[in-house]
């Protein structure tokens, strides 16, 4: 059951492709709103260029992991740990903006993270997955 690693590597790929984009964004400070929000530590926390680092170190370690056959599961846990804070705290300050704004970055965001989360488990070793002894 799950993917087979050929399906693994393509969706290994695909995050890596996504959290390369979000670095690029980020560089050209396109990564978050630019609409103001009521909660000010909000917005600071979103808007921070140390996603745009995140993004950047998660997307090298993303694509030395496809590249070298190693440490998926580990590049899959960290793309989880930058993507949902990531999108956590841009669809909140989406949701308390001003002025509506799409909250298709974060949602997709989020989705995404997901993703990672059952790739980090569908590259576990598999004397590690849990065994319910039938």
């Amino acid at each position: 059951m799950g993917l087979k690693p050929p399906g693994r590597v393509i969706a290994t790929v695909i995050i890596a492709v996504a959290c390369t984009l979000m670095g690029i964004l980020g560089l050209f400070d396109r990564l978050n709103y630019v609409a103001s929000t009521n909660f000010d530590l909000l917005a600071a926390t979103a808007n921070n260029e140390i996603w745009t680092l995140g993004f950047i170190a998660v997307s090298v370690f993303v694509w030395c992991s496809v590249i070298l056959h190693q440490w998926q599961q580990k590049a899959m846990q960290a793309a989880v740990v930058i993507l949902a804070p990531w999108s956590l705290y841009n669809l909140l300050w989406g949701l308390t903006t001003d002025h509506p704004v799409s909250l298709a970055a974060p949602i997709l965001a989020a989705v995404l993270a997901v993703i990672a989360h059952s790739l980090a488990v569908a590259w576990a070793p598999e004397d590690t997955h849990y065994d319910t002894g039938r």
